[in-house]
């Protein structure tokens, strides 16, 4: 199809000014062949959730490849993702959990520099392609629940809205940027789902225990060291998303799991779910010296005055 596309413009001298695409992290079960078999629903295609963690870099790889061999005119082509998630089930409870604030920092820190841009899909809950459903937490696609609740996944869009316009030093879990007055470290500790669960196999997943379907992971310790930085002492502000913090998700299963939730418990999730946060001081001369530990699904934003 993609072919056709690219002829049909040539052809009516029409070649487009940018390039989208779509992912929704998902693969053909017969592709994979894995033994497995897909457990079917009429909440979505059938497909599983690709087990490629890097399936965004991936994708954009070979669409530059397609866009080089379709030669002048579509070489160089910025490449647009219009619609982007972690998967296509419209029924995910883990959407609604902090797994999601760590895909998307994964996600957006690694490919920062890939897309023109990622519109991840979509804003709310409030979608119409299958019968609504009446919890509030039923795993659907947005950054806010069908009541208006931030997530967990909204939050981390909050901080990575932080980043500086310069970038200092990107890695496996981190993504270090600049702007005039501060320095922005981000971090995560990403857990992919396991195979299992990649298959729609929910023998390990309930409304209240949505954390048994990913690849087990250890907690992870970052390390940072800056140079050439100010003399003196800097104001170092931490912003954490994790299970015991920043995730309504969570904060709703501490509460009780109640439902139908009255209005004062909604305005005491919308309160909980803002991300941990603590400030403190640290001595530079010449070298400043970061530290943090990560738990499975953990994000973290720290700033550091200059």
């Amino acid at each position: 199809a993609a072919e056709w596309f690219c002829d049909l413009c040539r052809e009516r001298d029409c070649i487009p000014d940018i390039f989208t695409v779509r992912s929704y992290a998902a693969i053909d079960p017969e592709e994979e062949k894995s033994g497995l078999k897909l457990v079917e629903n009429n909440e979505s295609f059938y497909m599983a959730v690709d087990g490629d963690e890097d399936c965004l870099m991936h994708l954009r790889r070979k669409v530059k490849d397609f866009l080089e061999a379709e030669g002048e005119g579509f070489c160089g082509l910025p490449v647009l993702m219009d619609e982007w998630s972690n998967n296509i089930w419209q029924r995910d409870l883990c959407n609604d959990t902090c797994y999601k604030s760590a895909y998307l920092f994964k996600s957006i820190m690694e490919n920062h520099d890939s897309y023109y841009g990622l519109g991840y899909f979509s804003i709310s809950d409030q979608l119409d392609e299958i019968a609504p459903a009446a919890e509030a937490f039923h795993g659907g696609f947005g950054l806010f629940t069908q009541n208006g609740i931030a997530k967990s996944a909204y939050r981390a869009m909050q901080l990575l809205s932080r980043a500086g316009d310069k970038l200092i030093a990107k890695g496996s879990g981190y993504f270090i940027t600049a702007s005039e007055d501060e320095i922005q470290i981000f971090l995560h500790n990403y857990c992919h789902y396991d195979m299992l669960y990649r298959y729609r196999n929910t023998t390990n997943l309930t409304k209240t225990r949505r954390y048994k379907v990913f690849q087990e992971k250890a907690p992870r310790s970052f390390h940072i060291q800056l140079e050439g930085v100010r003399p003196g002492r800097h104001e170092v502000r931490r912003y954490g998303i994790g299970r015991k913090g920043g995730s309504a998700y969570d904060a709703w299963i501490d509460m009780g799991a109640p439902e139908p939730m009255t209005k004062e418990e909604e305005k005491t999730l919308m309160r909980l779910s803002s991300p941990v946060y603590r400030r403190e001081e640290a001595e530079a001369e010449g070298l400043l010296k970061i530290k943090a530990s990560l738990m499975p699904h953990e994000v973290c934003l720290i700033t550091i005055s200059i």
